[in-house]
């Protein structure tokens, strides 16, 4: 075993250690460091018995050492490390967890990668340059679990042999150049938690019928910044409320989330209304449907959504009042209705007091704290009660659910979970008015 983590070890892995415990050695762990590389590095590394090869977050330069078939854990992000990945790496028949992230890897991913190991479960390739298509042939059992191939330059279509990742929990292919319709298949997958699809070039309507019944127990859902369009189906959440009711126990043994937690569906070019079963969405912390062409009044259910703290509904075609039950919601840090159709005066009390005039910007018939525009005799509408408090545990998921939602592509663009702080950029409402004209 060696472990020296986190010793601020700087230079070059020394030649010496190729012959080191060559038979015996089952761990290296070496993380958080600053090293920049390896002197003289074989084409294989020398330990037979690895198991544990961790180099994470180090300064390491130049190709990526390749270890023996014997390792698990493979774990070199957050490095520097260029050119392509070798082939050779899919001779690791025993890896579990295999992450590359954060490099400057480019080439194609190799073809054999996804059904070399009948072990894999986590795939982390993040934040690299690489090209291509994602690789079509995926083994019909597998084990994976997690796979993360966002921010790269990946272009095609999603294979549809995921359909056969039955053990999948967390699909994430955002910032890429994806070209392809909604992945319908994927809502057969049994597991499925988190399915992000954010900025790419993904079109098409997402076909209700085809979801039926599906994404049994999604958490979190991020299609924002795509070319959908169409009616956008809520029926789908809908189901699977009623779904989750009726499976409480098979939920709590498979220990997962049983609520939605954060729906981002913003920048597309989804219409219809937003229904007013979306309130009973209890578990609900971010929702995001801004940047679309959605019509009609906001949901007075809304404000059954205790835990929701982030609601942007902006640069819709949104009419109608403000619900005044909104301002039941006391966990809410960011509101915004800007760039819509909206009259009448802005709700006070609670959380309402707390939000700027940029919220509210666009709509002309708005009036009330904090615009300038006074509602007259309509400005003394008291606020509703608040409900009790709910457990304070949701602080901790909160963090978790930013940061795997990115930094938003559209007008969320940061979220400092330390200091809770949410920073925000809006978009002129005659510049976004004249695109959704062009595009209809």
């Amino acid at each position: 075993m060696l472990k020296l983590e986190d010793n601020k070890i700087a230079g070059r892995f020394p030649y010496w250690m190729w012959n080191c415990s060559k038979e015996t050695l089952i761990i290296i762990d070496i993380k958080d460091n600053s090293l920049i590389g390896f002197d003289q590095l074989p084409v294989l590394l020398p330990w037979t018995s690895l198991r544990y090869f961790d180099f994470s977050n180090n300064m390491l330069q130049g190709s990526i050492p390749i270890p023996q078939s014997s390792t698990v854990v493979y774990d070199i992000s957050h490095n520097s490390l260029t050119g392509e990945i070798s082939p050779l790496i899919c001779n690791m028949s025993s890896l579990q967890v295999l992450d590359l992230s954060d490099n400057s890897l480019g080439g194609s991913i190799p073809q054999c990668l996804f059904n070399f190991s009948y072990f894999l479960q986590v795939v982390d390739l993040k934040s690299n340059n690489l090209q291509g298509c994602i690789p079509q042939s995926w083994t019909k059992v597998n084990y994976l679990k997690v796979i993360n191939l966002s921010q790269n330059k990946l272009q095609g279509q999603l294979p549809k042999s995921l359909a056969n990742c039955t053990a999948l929990e967390n699909l994430d292919v955002s910032d890429n150049q994806l070209n392809d319709v909604f992945p319908t298949y994927l809502a057969a997958l049994p597991r499925l938690k988190i399915l992000i699809l954010r900025s790419n070039e993904f079109h098409g309507p997402v076909n209700s019928s085809e979801t039926n019944n599906g994404f049994p127990y999604l958490a979190i859902i991020d299609l924002s910044c795509n070319s959908f369009n169409g009616e956008f189906p809520f029926k789908l959440f809908q189901d699977w409320t009623k779904r989750k009711n009726d499976s409480a126990e098979h939920l709590a043994y498979m220990h997962v989330q049983e609520d939605f937690t954060a729906i981002d569906i913003s920048s597309n070019k989804f219409e219809g209304e937003i229904p007013n079963f979306i309130g009973d969405l209890e578990g609900l912390y971010l929702l995001n449907l801004s940047n679309n062409r959605f019509v009609g009044s906001i949901p007075t259910s809304l404000g059954s959504l205790a835990k929701l703290e982030s609601l942007d509904m902006s640069q819709n075609k949104l009419f109608g009042q403000i619900p005044q039950e909104l301002t039941r919601l006391t966990f809410l840090e960011f509101f915004n209705v800007s760039c819509n159709n909206l009259h009448g005066p802005i709700p006070r009390g609670k959380q309402f007091d707390t939000f700027e005039n940029n919220s509210f910007l666009g709509n002309l018939e708005l009036c009330g704290n904090p615009l300038s525009k006074k509602c007259g005799s309509f400005d003394s509408s008291p606020p509703l009660l608040s409900p009790s408090e709910e457990d304070q545990g949701y602080f901790e998921l909160i963090s978790w659910i930013i940061i795997l939602m990115g930094y938003g592509c559209g007008l969320v663009i940061g979220f400092a979970i330390g200091l809770r702080e949410i920073i925000f950029v809006y978009q002129d409402c005659g510049n976004w008015t004249k695109n959704t004209e062009e595009g209809e």
